[in-house]
């Protein structure tokens, strides 16, 4: 008896494992959606700033930059170190748009419900804007790398790599 004589005598069973199969796949792309963007995740914190980078502050994690905080809009800051120098090395916001798709995703999965995973993947990846402090133009995380890499690589004055500073 072959393969196929033995699924066509067990439907029950090829469904079944036909349903994990398809459980362990959204498993899968959930975590995968989750790992990229550890720094958003409840319960740890994160640097952010009001003044284009000047100051930072830190806030839960899962705030969603811009938002309002001291008379200004608060944006994500990521902090770097050269030398004993603590820096913000770039400043990352999402669009009014991803803003507002991320924030119906956390209201439907707080009602309990599986929120749209592909809206939530669009809004995370190309509704992200990052950009120099000091400088007026963000940049958009997808479409031009050339402009978008430098960015978010931050380097020190003297060529050495700069360390990430955490919270």
């Amino acid at each position: 008896m072959g393969v196929r004589d033995a699924m066509r005598q067990r439907p029950g069973v090829v469904a079944a494992a036909a349903g994990g199969v398809i459980v362990l796949a959204v498993v899968a792309i959930v975590v995968q959606l989750s790992a990229g963007r550890p720094h958003y995740t409840t319960g740890i914190p994160a640097f952010f700033s009001a003044d284009d980078g000047k100051t930072w502050f830190t806030a839960d994690g899962t705030s969603l930059p811009p938002f309002p905080h001291e008379g200004g809009q608060a944006v994500r800051a990521h902090v770097y170190k050269c030398g004993g120098t603590e820096f913000v090395a770039y400043l990352e916001r999402y669009t009014p748009e991803a803003r507002a798709a991320m924030e119906t995703a956390r209201r439907v999965g707080a009602e309990g419900k599986m929120p749209d995973i592909g809206a939530i993947q669009r809004a995370s990846t190309s509704g992200r804007e990052v950009k120099k402090p000091g400088t007026g133009e963000w940049v958009p995380a997808t479409g031009d790398f050339k402009r978008f890499g430098p960015i978010v690589t931050p380097k020190c004055p003297d060529g050495s790599e700069p360390t990430i500073v955490e919270p």
